[in-house]
Order: C-alpha cells, then sequence, then structure tokens
C-alpha cells in the first residue's frame, strides 16, 4: 500500500493528513460524526523532530529481594536446602517483598520440593503485596504493619504479622493489614495479631488464617482452607464462598445480619472435629503471635465456644468439621475420628507444620473421610449392600433418587422432568440413600414401604376394578406417563430425622 501511494516507509507518511479520507458508510451511530477537524493539515511545527532518542527503559533499580536474594547464605539456603534466619528492615516503597524469592524456590523445586527453611524477619512498614507467592518452607515475620494484598498467592509456608511492642494502642483493636490480604491463596497458614482490612481471604482456595478483625466482605468468593476471625467483621461476610470454613467470633450478636446468606450455612461449632480444629489454630496463634485475644478465649474456652458462628457452604456440609453426625457414622464403620491417630494428625497439620510444608497426608485422610457411603436397598427383597464413592448413582435408571434437603429425604424417580412434583418411592425399584449404617437403610426402607402401601390403598380406592391391566401401580405413580389418571398430591416428605433414630 505504501508502494502504491508512492512512499518506502511508514515515517514518509507521518502528518500527511492529505492521503487519508472518511469512508461513506452510512449509520446511524456515525450520522452526526465530523471528521473534518481529525484530517485537516496542520503541518509539523518547526521544533518537532522525529529522531529517535536511545533513552534507556525506566527502572527501579535494585529492589529488597534482589538484595536478599544476593546475600550468600539466602542463596546457598536456596541451592543447598538449608536453614538460614535473617533479619531485614522494610519500609512501604518495598513492594511485593518475597515474590522473586518465592519465584526462585520453584524454579529449582516447584511448590513443594524444597527441604530447606528461609526464616526472614522484617521490621518496618511493607509496601504492597508483601509476602506474595510463599512457598513450603518460607517462613516469614514481620514486625510493624503492612498494606493491601499481604500473603497474595501464596502457596504455603508460613507468615505471622505482629505489631511493634510498646506502640500504646490495643492490637486486636487495631488495623495492622491493608485491603485483600490472601487473595487467591492455595496453602500455607497466616496469623495476624490485629485486624485486616476488607476483602480478607477473599477467593482463599486452601490456606489457614487467623485474624482479630477484618473488613467489609471478608471470605468473600472463598473456595476451600479455613478462616478464624477473633473480632468483628463488616458487612457482607462470605458473599459467593462455595468452600472452605469460616469461625468467627460474635460476642455482639451482631454478625448473622453481616452474613451473605445466599450460599453459606450459619451454624453453632457443634462438630467435636470442628471444634478441634478451632482450638487447634487458637493455640497456633497465641504461640505464634503472643496474642492477649487469643489467650484469653483459650483460658476460658467453655465460655467462648459457643459465642463462634461456622459458616458452611454446601459442599463442606458433609465434612467432619461441619457435621457433627459425621463422627457417629464413622465410628459406625470402625473408624475413630475425634480420638488416636487420627486427632494426632489433624493436631499436627494445624499447630505445626514441618519445614514449613503442609502437612498432605492430612489433607488426603480428610478429603478420603468425605467420600459417601450409598446403601442401595431393594424393598422387594430387603438385601441392601454398600457402594464407596458412588456419583453415577444419581443418574442410573430406573431406580428412584433419595435427595436429601433440609434433613430430609425426598424421592425422585429418575424419569422425573423438570417442575415435576416430588414422589414416593416406586414399585420395583430400588431405594438410592446416604445412610451410615444397614440399619439406618433398613429403617428408611421400611418408612418407603409404609409411604408405598398408603399410596396403594389410595389409589386402589379410586381404581376398584381390579380387572384394568392396562394401568399398572408404575403408570399411576410416573409423573411423566401419558396414561396417568390422577394428579400425584404435591411433594411428599418422608420426614426423616437424621437427629433422632430413623423408624
Amino acid at each position: 500500500m505504501l508502494a502504491q501511494l508512492g512512499y518506502e516507509k511508514l515515517d514518509d507518511i507521518i502528518g500527511h493528513t492529505d492521503i487519508l479520507r472518511p469512508r461513506d458508510i452510512s449509520l446511524m451511530k456515525t450520522r452526526h460524526l465530523d471528521l473534518s477537524y481529525i484530517l485537516s493539515n496542520v503541518g509539523l511545527p518547526e521544533w518537532s523532530s522525529s529522531m529517535i532518542r536511545n533513552q534507556e527503559v525506566h527502572s527501579n533499580g535494585p529492589v529488597l529481594d534482589d538484595v536478599l536474594l544476593a546475600d550468600p547464605k539466602i542463596s546457598d539456603a536456596i541451592e543447598n536446602e538449608k536453614v538460614v534466619n535473617k533479619t531485614v528492615e522494610i519500609y512501604n516503597i518495598d513492594r511485593a517483598v518475597c515474590g522473586r524469592i518465592a519465584g526462585a524456590v520453584a524454579k529449582k523445586y516447584g511448590d513443594t520440593g524444597f527441604a530447606g527453611q528461609l526464616n526472614i524477619i522484617f521490621t518496618g512498614s511493607a509496601g504492597q503485596s508483601f509476602a506474595c507467592f510463599l512457598t513450603p518452607g518460607m517462613n516469614i515475620r514481620l514486625i510493624g504493619e503492612a498494606n493491601d494484598y499481604v500473603g497474595k498467592g501464596m502457596a504455603g509456608g508460613e507468615l505471622v504479622v505482629t505489631p511493634v511492642e510498646n506502640t500504646g494502642f490495643c492490637p486486636e483493636d487495631a488495623t495492622i493489614v491493608g485491603n485483600t490480604c490472601l487473595y487467591g491463596a492455595t496453602g500455607g497458614q497466616v496469623f495476624v495479631k490485629g485486624k485486616a482490612g476488607e476483602r480478607f481471604a477473599v477467593r482463599n482456595s486452601l490456606a489457614q488464617a487467623v485474624v482479630e478483625g477484618t473488613g467489609d466482605h471478608c471470605c468473600e468468593y472463598m473456595t476451600g482452607g479455613c478462616v478464624v476471625v477473633l473480632g468483628k467483621v463488616g458487612r457482607n461476610v462470605a458473599a459467593g464462598m462455595t468452600g472452605g470454613l469460616a469461625y468467627i467470633l460474635d460476642e455482639d450478636e451482631t454478625l448473622i445480619r453481616k452474613v451473605n446468606k445466599e450460599i453459606v450455612k450459619i451454624q453453632r461449632v457443634v462438630a467435636p472435629v470442628g471444634q478441634m480444629q478451632l482450638k487447634n489454630l487458637i493455640e497456633a496463634h497465641v504461640e505464634k503471635t503472643g496474642s492477649t485475644k487469643g489467650s484469653l478465649i483459650l483460658k476460658d474456652w467453655d465460655k467462648y465456644l459457643p459465642l463462634f458462628w461456622q459458616l458452611v457452604p454446601p459442599s463442606e456440609e458433609d465434612t467432619p468439621e461441619a457435621s457433627a453426625e459425621y463422627e457417629q457414622a464413622a465410628v459406625g464403620q470402625g473408624k475413630e475420628v475425634t480420638k488416636g491417630k487420627d486427632s494426632d494428625i489433624l493436631q499436627k497439620n494445624t499447630s505445626d507444620s514441618q519445614n514449613g510444608r503442609p502437612n498432605k497426608h492430612n489433607q488426603a485422610f480428610w478429603k478420603a473421610q468425605r467420600r459417601p457411603t450409598w446403601w442401595i436397598v431393594d424393598l422387594l427383597t430387603d438385601h441392601h449392600s454398600s457402594r464407596q464413592d458412588y456419583p453415577e448413582l444419581d443418574s442410573l435408571a430406573p431406580p428412584t433418587t433419595v435427595k436429601m434437603v433440609d434433613r430430609e429425604l425426598l424421592c425422585m424417580p429418575s424419569t422425573r422432568r423438570s417442575g415435576a412434583p416430588l414422589l414416593p418411592i416406586c414399585p420395583k425399584s430400588q431405594l438410592i440413600g446416604r445412610m451410615a449404617d444397614p440399619q439406618d437403610a433398613e429403617r428408611l426402607a421400611a418408612l418407603a414401604r409404609a409411604q408405598l402401601n398408603q399410596q396403594n390403598d389410595t389409589q386402589q380406592a379410586r381404581h376398584p376394578n381390579p380387572d384394568d391391566d392396562d394401568l399398572r401401580d408404575d403408570d399411576l405413580l410416573d409423573p411423566v406417563n401419558p396414561r396417568r389418571k390422577e394428579n400425584v398430591a404435591a411433594p411428599v416428605n418422608l420426614n426423616i430425622n437424621r437427629n433422632r433414630p430413623l423408624g
């Protein structure tokens, strides 16, 4: 195109607006546009120049991470997986501190392979994104305060933030870390002796944290991990929270109206495993920070435990930390949840970390416990068997699926169309339920048979002619069968209360 216009290069057409013309396109949105001012040739001023300036790209110069990585002790610890201790002053112009160090570790060992320990203490006021992208083996302590995005994207390690001693203010009443802390964190532990700003633990997916108060939108869009708040929070707590658990101390009874209840459920900490998790995290918080607030709670544990609320999204309702019934179910299967070895595993994971790494065995253990056991009970033969971790059962045909809704079981045929009513158990079908043991399944089957017999009696009264072979019981109960003569009543509950024995 340049050759057709008689030019060799782009520099030759700079300022030549005479070779441009507007396109003749009739559009409603361009009808009133006047491009003549843009296309007018105003020429170039006498002082203009087209010479290229050979100026170097702007640089901030060496940053704090460069200084730390240049330290022979730190570089040797990273290279040979050693333990190093370092104390460094930090200022608010130092941003994203620890990010490059974490990158050097991850480049060589990945996100879990570093066996050394980098124990670094910072004193002063940290800038944006302090302790971002930490990896296992990095134990960072800040004595002072920090700006926004503390612990952003951290994948492991440990971060402790405490105020300077003898500051003249009460730590639990002062904000010492900024907004959006733990943004997108995938691991590690954080202990803050003081309050945090808004959006604490936003998009947190696996990290554990203890803080003594937060601003608005705490635990927003959280998908995993655990957050403990030992003080007041702002509004819109747990908005969009789909995973993980939150424990919040509510001494003035104001939390409930601050929680976004669109997804999460609010309950007291009734599960023994959840109580143990909460207490162990507070103990670790006191050990790491010397928290006065945490010490007071532990000293009078029986008084403060009932003041904690647990925020539970649907994905966590069946976990041992959130369900008091889980302990009974596990014991029924021959597993001790709150005593012995399993308790020691959880204790080790929440109160200590070996070489700064999260306890992978602990996470795998509890994840395995969350898999439900499905009991399949045939209504005709009373035969039952168990299948472990079988999510495809919901899509099988023709069995009827039993759904747990608000602690009551609703029966739903596999042929159910959208909007059709829920029905009791159909004849010649199987009963599928998330039962803890065979006895529960048998009792549920008995209830289902009683419900079925009652409905059959009702159908028999409505259709007394026994010779009507064209209309079977299955047809009467099938909501999508075009030959169905009567409308089935509104949703039927089996009224199974899991807090009391079935039957």
